[in-house]
């Protein structure tokens, strides 16, 4: 009877409360926890007083338990995390306990990640997170990122993805971000993006190298067909300047009607404004260091994107693409 008991209790609670009688209801909450402490009405109702009245250490407490032994209740905890981590004890207290649940990372910042106005406090909630939790989370750091980008955010976007970087990151970072295609790329805009589609494929291989021993390169496959394509490669940030692109690239058997170019241009402009581009040879195999210099103009330029294109062409079966270009190494530089 005593589960049913703590059920009672937190009904006339309930009652109480539509009464306006807060502090009866919260005698007859705590009286249905002391005989069942997970009894979930008595617990809600409990945390968002807690809240109320900033007694915030006792909220955490509350907010753990919901989350434990309540998932489909956690929708309880979301509205009140804004104002628990306003608060500084709050912040720490919750980033702790919820760090150290299972989920609980994920959870959270996929939570505040809803709300368009919540941009400082998640960067800052993903980056206490990120020493410890940095491979579970970085799905949704990309998430986020990506919603940045859409609303026009690509600076705090960028920010947020620098931020958030391990310490094997970092040390492939720069003005294009894993340009040696050391790691795997991570999902991030600013990172390399590789989507397939129909009659081309995606991949980091690794190649033999007399001088180095190996080294990786991001391959690109031609599978024999006609094939138009217009990828966003990467995205980057670079001040108003001049900078010199340089690629080392080889080519294997590679075959088409026209040339292929890595394009870099402007993310921000309407039309996208062409900075500068660099043509890959066509035509059998061979090894290469192609680079070009542009300028990134005052205004209108603060992001830019590195896409792989084949331009228009007509797609029959007699214009087909075939062969492999691998991209050894991509970097910018800044011209002085």
């Amino acid at each position: 009877m005593e589960p049913y008991d703590a059920r009672y209790l937190s009904i006339l609670g309930l009652s109480e409360e539509a009464a306006n009688k807060m502090q009866q209801a919260q005698v007859y909450y705590s009286a249905a926890l002391a005989i069942l402490p997970i009894e979930i009405q008595a617990l809600s109702r409990r945390f968002v007083w807690q809240v109320q009245k900033e007694r915030l250490n006792e909220a955490v407490t509350t907010a753990e338990t919901i989350f434990r032994r309540w998932p489909q209740y956690r929708d309880v905890i979301a509205p009140q995390l804004p104002y628990i981590l306003s608060d500084p004890e709050g912040y720490q207290q919750i980033i702790k306990r919820f760090g150290d649940l299972p989920g609980g990372p994920v959870w959270m910042i996929r939570i505040l990640s809803e709300d368009p106005e919540a941009a400082l406090l998640v960067n800052r909630v993903l980056f206490d997170f990120n020493v410890d939790h940095h491979n579970a989370i970085r799905p949704e750091i990309n998430r986020f990122t990506n919603r940045l980008i859409r609303q026009g955010k690509a600076d705090l976007a960028y920010q947020m993805f620098l931020n958030t970087l391990d310490d094997t990151e970092k040390q492939e970072n720069g003005y294009v971000f894993n340009g040696h295609f050391n790691l795997s790329p991570n999902g991030n805009q600013f990172d390399w993006s590789l989507r397939n589609q129909s009659g081309m494929d995606y991949s980091i291989i690794e190649l033999e190298n007399n001088q180095t021993g190996k080294e990786r390169a991001l391959q690109v496959r031609f599978l024999d067909s006609p094939v138009r394509f217009d990828s966003v490669v990467i995205l980057t940030q670079l001040p108003p300047s001049r900078f010199k692109l340089t690629i080392d690239y080889a080519t294997r058997s590679l075959r088409g009607p026209k040339p292929i170019r890595l394009v870099v241009d402007c993310l921000e402009a309407r039309k996208a404004t062409e900075l500068t581009s660099v043509e890959f040879a066509i035509g059998g195999s061979s090894e290469q260091r192609v680079n070009t210099d542009f300028t990134i103009p005052l205004t209108g330029c603060g992001t830019q994107r590195l896409r792989l294109v084949n331009d228009n062409y007509v797609e029959s079966w007699n214009n087909r693409y075939s062969g492999s270009l691998l991209l050894k190494s991509v970097s910018i530089s800044r011209v002085q």
